[in-house]
């Protein structure tokens, strides 16, 4: 019982001596290194399926954070102390950019390195042969999925021969980045991130504004006759919505909803009366009677009301 009392009074004298202001000072650190990853603007910010040939991912990896401090030490937004801070505390030698790989459809993690580098700040540079090298599930782009991630870390190699691992196995067995959560990016440490994740994903840009019924005939029993012009809005980063989705299925104009990735359309959500227009769709970017793009919805319904008529419909941009 004694000894539980004592640790009791232990944990709360660390406590009392925490500032409430950060979860640490970076002078605490008498030991290591924290490589610091910052986005150049010449990076895509994410991995685009449609176009993985074009693909390119830039940063830099140094040992120091340029931030302003605040006059205690701390790195806060806004400070009034020194604009860069040393991140290495013990000599350096060089540092291994290292990768995981989360694959979408099977849920496996795998690691990957990069390589090693000798000087910094280093500005890298990678392209989709470079993941593809560094992955070994990878051999082709057609490896790639939708959803897919790459997350960045660096492992340190100090002077002194100390490895400090870019990627460490959590409870379950899978790599996760060495470093505390703490540590990163925002909030009591903004400037400092020893980590980079990128999606595989797509760019949404549909043409917004007047686009055309052409609907002429389709592969279901019904389709909403042509003639009639309607307004595309984007309400979302991938989200649309068409000023009317009726054409005479109702005889009232309904408005309609959808998603893009990767040109592939999701009608969802309700509108007037609770209508709620489900299916799916494709975007043509050079489709359409003059080149400028085309939406097709084959055999979508409301599902609210009328789930069993499907019902074809095609714009055109104007």
């Amino acid at each position: 019982m004694k000894k539980f009392i004592k640790i009791i009074l232990l944990i709360l004298v660390v406590i009392s001596c925490v500032d409430d202001d950060k979860l640490f000072e970076l002078s605490d650190f008498e030991n290591g290194a924290i490589p610091n990853l910052v986005q150049t603007e010449n990076d895509d910010g994410f991995i685009n399926l449609l176009d993985l040939n074009s693909m390119q991912l830039e940063f830099t990896v140094d040992f120091a954070v340029n931030f302003p401090q605040s006059d205690d030490g701390g790195i806060t937004s806004g400070g009034s102390g020194r604009e860069t801070t040393n991140l290495a505390w013990q000599d350096v030698s060089s540092f291994d950019l290292e990768l995981t790989y989360s694959n979408k459809i099977t849920g496996e993690l795998e690691q990957g390195v990069i390589g090693n580098y000798t000087s910094w700040p280093a500005t890298i540079t990678l392209k989709v042969d470079d993941l593809i090298a560094a992955i070994p599930s990878l051999n082709t782009q057609a490896d790639f999925n939708l959803g897919d991630q790459f997350v960045f870390v660096c492992g340190v190699n100090l002077a002194s021969g100390k490895k400090l691992p870019a990627f460490v196995k959590d409870p379950t067995g899978k790599p996760v980045p060495g470093y505390s959560v703490n540590i990163n990016g925002a909030g009591n440490n903004p400037g400092i991130n020893y980590s980079i994740a990128y999606d595989v994903s797509c760019p949404s840009s549909i043409p917004l504004g007047t686009w055309t019924n052409v609907t002429t005939g389709g592969s279901c029993l019904t389709y909403k006759s042509g003639g009639g012009d309607v307004e595309l809005t984007k309400i979302g980063s991938i989200r649309y919505e068409i000023s009317d989705f009726d054409f005479g299925f109702y005889g009232i104009a309904t408005r309609a909803q959808f998603n893009d990735v990767c040109n592939d359309l999701t009608l969802g959500g309700a509108t007037e009366f609770g209508i709620s227009w489900s299916g799916s769709g494709v975007f043509t970017p050079n489709g359409g009677v003059n080149g400028k793009g085309r939406l097709e919805f084959p055999c979508h319904f409301d599902a609210t009301f009328n789930p069993g008529y499907p019902e074809d419909l095609v714009f055109d941009k104007k």
